[in-house]
């Protein structure tokens, strides 16, 4: 694993009028800061790579459908500096992703359908 590259598990509560899953809040020991809140989307069979930032951290989640999001240590005094790491995330697995700055991470859906993030 990466040094400071968070995988938390999410928790989705059902029943037979639908369900709720909280992502992040501000209580949670792992939340920073508010920045900004926004969606993307990822087609069928398609990767997009690679990202860092260079200051802000990253919270995200897959929403709808499933993606391969594979990460890259660039950050020269890390202890995991050049070390690599992927995941297989998305409705099925259920995880919200913390993302330091200087780790470029890339995405590739891999389900049928858009993947919704």
């Amino acid at each position: 694993m990466i040094d400071g590259l968070k995988i938390l598990p999410l928790t989705q509560h059902c029943d037979d009028r639908g369900r709720v899953m909280e992502i992040l809040r501000k209580d949670d020991p792992h939340f920073v800061a508010f920045g900004q809140a926004y969606f993307s989307s990822i087609y069928p069979g398609v990767v997009k790579a690679w990202h860092a930032h260079q200051k802000q951290t990253d919270c995200m989640s897959i929403i709808h459908g499933m993606a391969k999001i594979g990460f890259y240590d660039s950050r020269p005094k890390s202890p995991t500096h050049g070390k690599t790491h992927s995941i297989v995330v998305g409705e099925h697995h259920r995880v919200l992703i913390h993302i330091p700055p200087g780790i470029f991470h890339g995405f590739k859906a891999i389900s049928p359908n858009e993947v919704l993030l």
